[in-house]
């Protein structure tokens, strides 16, 4: 038994050697990458009652969503939100 577990290990360095199908490994899985949403940007112009954390809702293609105003930012300011 000892021997032929020092033989599949051989094999799969071989295998890792020469490029190899680690995918024949039996405990071999393949992930595939998340695609990622494109992002969007809004931009806004904060109400003259904006200070840093105060929070504020808006929708955008159907959705209901929020930002928080960070610090250094306030009335009339111009910020970005992606989403």
């Amino acid at each position: 038994l000892q021997q032929q577990q020092m033989q599949q290990q051989l094999q799969m360095q071989q295998q890792l050697q020469a490029g190899g199908a680690l995918q024949n490994h039996p405990n071999y899985q393949h992930t595939y990458p998340m695609q990622q949403p494109q992002q969007k940007t809004m931009q806004f112009t904060l109400p003259a009652d904006a200070c840093p954390g105060r929070t504020y809702e808006f929708e955008a293609e159907g959705r209901h969503l929020s930002f928080q105003v960070p610090a250094g930012y306030g009335p009339g300011m111009q910020i970005s939100v992606s989403f």
